[in-house]
């Protein structure tokens, strides 16, 4: 089988060449823009589970508000990034700006992590042309990641760090913003 169609996600074609089954689809969230969503096989008899089906049409039911609980996350990497480089080599951004208008979505990855499912946006941001930025949906409803693009999908999974996880076993924490030095400064233990 190399297609099939989902009742709220369309056709789903598999990309051979990495395994993934894809759809484009439009995107609430940002504001209805098309984007690939792509998922990771996960079963043997199913083409894609359950879980990850579920956790994208979570994801689906976001609109663009909820940008608002990350909107500080984007701008401290922003700004951390414009740190790093020194301010005479970085994007200008006024603060008094919409800082959404300087990010693009790319495409959307639905995976399985430690029995978690995930979704990952990656995006270009106009400050950060190399790696990009990452924001990632636990469940496809809560914000666990923002950072450049790396392909993990919590600090403490990028880090090998699990304090810095510690706070999602709150249901009600939000994603706290952290500096690569406080990261840095975190314990493994």
């Amino acid at each position: 089988m190399t297609s099939f169609h989902h009742p709220r996600l369309g056709q789903l074609t598999l990309d051979e060449s990495l395994g993934w089954w894809e759809t484009d689809i439009a995107v609430p969230l940002f504001g209805g823009q098309v984007l690939r969503l792509s998922f990771e096989p996960e079963e043997e008899d199913a083409p894609v589970s359950d879980a990850l089906f579920a956790a994208a049409e979570a994801m689906l039911s976001l609109t663009p508000a909820a940008l608002a609980e990350i909107t500080p996350h984007v701008w401290a990497n922003y700004r951390e990034f414009r740190d790093a480089v020194g301010a005479d080599d970085a994007l200008a951004i006024d603060p008094s700006a919409d800082i959404w208008d300087f990010v693009q979505p790319g495409g959307v990855a639905v995976d399985m992590r430690d029995g978690d499912t995930y979704v990952s946006f990656e995006c270009n941001c106009d400050w950060e042309i190399e790696h990009g930025l990452m924001l990632v949906l636990k469940a496809g409803m809560r914000w666990v990641k923002v950072s450049d693009y790396d392909g993990h999908v919590t600090d403490g999974h990028a880090y090998d760090k699990p304090l810095l996880d510690e706070w999602i076993k709150d249901p009600d924490a939000i994603l706290p913003i952290r500096t690569f030095e406080q990261i840095q400064a975190t314990p493994r233990e």
